[in-house]
């Protein structure tokens, strides 16, 4: 079946287009220095995972991105309150956001199941946007570490490698000596007051946006 027989793969078509569109786009400005970072993940060639996902959802489904994640923002995206006065930067900022407050929204599934978070660590290429990290402080309303080592899966192979070797008996041991605690970044108390109701916003955006999406679709 063609997609002019079939709307529901023709809007998946589009939206896997647009969020290619986008990639590209972000990517010339990185290019250019007109991007914020020292370093850039894309996600393109990774449209189709995030709209066939994102377009199967349920009520209370639960779709955490990782760092190649504007395709995923994109495919379950809703700009509230955009206008024309708005600037790029501004809506880079919002999707910054919308990942921090998707963190956010895990934290507290954890919060509800008895499991209090005091503290998030974060590895990986996103630990080094300290906008970013200030953001998931901010939105969390708990402190983030950043280790001396971002890079988590060569720490890790490292700290079994150690044990294996005989270095330390037990792993916990390596991690102990090998772990180094890094930087820890609080959250501005005045930021996490001012997030609380954006945040609640967030929440409600959901299924007050689902019917919508699904006429889309």
């Amino acid at each position: 079946m063609g997609l002019q027989e079939n709307s529901r793969l023709a809007a998946h078509y589009h939206l896997m287009r647009r969020i290619r569109t986008f990639e590209e786009r972000v990517g010339e400005l990185f290019v250019r220095g007109q991007s914020a970072g020292s370093m850039l993940h894309l996600s393109i060639g990774e449209e189709a995972p995030a709209v066939g996902v994102g377009s199967n959802m349920h009520d209370g489904d639960t779709f955490r991105t990782h760092h190649r994640g504007h395709g995923v923002f994109l495919a379950r995206r809703a700009f509230v309150g955009l206008t024309l006065s708005h600037e790029p930067h501004q809506i880079f900022g919002a999707i910054i956001e919308g990942v921090c407050f998707g963190t956010r929204t895990i934290l507290d599934g954890f919060k509800d199941g008895d499991c209090t978070s005091i503290e998030m660590t974060i590895g990986g290429g996103a630990a080094a946007s300290r906008l970013w990290m200030q953001s998931h402080a901010n939105t969390a309303g708990i402190p983030v570490r950043i280790p001396e080592s971002t890079d988590a899966p060569l720490m890790g192979s490292a700290i079994l490698a150690a044990h294996g070797a005989g270095h330390f008996a037990r792993i916990d041991e390596s991690i102990e000596a090998m772990v180094k605690p890094g930087v820890l970044i609080e959250p501005d108390p005045a930021a996490t007051a001012a997030y609380q109701n954006v945040y609640q916003q967030y929440r409600a955006l959901y299924p007050a946006l689902k019917q919508i999406r699904e006429q889309a679709e």
